[in-house]
């Protein structure tokens, strides 16, 4: 759930500050900080594809994937922390 409201964030990030965007997404305001390093440290475009990255693991989970449910989950944790494309 939490980052769902960071791809928000991202996208809003856009036309407005990053602290006014995470806001906007609902981001609580003591996650606000640590969520604006994480953001900066991943870099826009790799910012920018969180949602495709939940969205693929979902989908894998669901069957569209061979790989085993703990293989898919632990890739998905390697690129949300951004050691991994």
């Amino acid at each position: 759930f939490v980052f769902r409201k960071l791809a928000t964030a991202v996208e809003v990030s856009r036309h407005k500050p990053l602290d006014q965007a995470l806001r906007d997404a609902g981001v609580f305001p003591q996650s606000q900080g640590p969520s604006q390093a994480y953001l900066r440290r991943l870099g826009r475009a790799k910012a920018e594809k969180i949602l495709t990255m939940l969205v693929a693991a979902d989908f894998g989970l669901k069957g569209g994937d061979k790989l085993p449910d703990r293989m898919q989950m632990e890739r998905l944790l390697l690129r949300l922390a951004g050691t991994v494309e």
